[in-house]
């Protein structure tokens, strides 16, 4: 791959007026397979890092409980299960404060066991298995709880 200096598709008014959006000094523009691209997944990808990093390092300094919630459902075009784990605590300032942990798909079947995998990954990944306190009613259903229970010795 080469890195291109100027966009060359033929619809160069549009293009231009493209590139001139801010939004483009995030991407390096490539040309593959004689057209030019934009290319920004490994930026994408070591920008998430390093801001879960900074979350995390953050978490692991405040003193206060953590809520956990979560959501799951399934997209109708792909049939696939994906779930969001949140954070939610208040900080010194008496701020709530709330923050997606993860955005996951979810494998099939979406048994107890395999959500409660999920969230358990989740919580010492972010150092919370000694922190969180409460979680919604996901957990309602009982074998989650039961695994949550043994887990954390609740």
């Amino acid at each position: 791959m080469e890195v291109e200096e100027e966009e060359e598709d033929g619809c160069e008014a549009r293009s231009k007026r493209k590139l001139t959006s801010t939004v483009w000094k995030e991407f390096t523009r490539v040309k593959y397979s004689g057209r030019v691209k934009a290319k920004c997944m490994k930026e994408i990808m070591s920008r998430y890092e390093q801001e879960k990093k900074k979350a995390i390092d953050y978490m692991a300094g405040i003193k206060s409980r953590v809520a956990i919630t979560t959501d799951m459902w399934t997209s109708d075009n792909q049939k696939r299960g994906y779930m969001a784990i949140t954070a939610h605590f208040i900080d010194e300032s008496w701020t709530l404060r709330n923050i997606i942990m993860r955005f996951i798909y979810v494998p099939n079947p979406h048994t107890a066991d395999v959500i409660s995998e999920e969230l358990y990954d989740a919580l010492v990944e972010w150092n919370l298995d000694d922190k969180f306190k409460t979680m919604d009613n996901l957990l309602a259903f009982g074998l989650v709880s039961k695994t949550f229970k043994k887990a954390f010795s609740c």
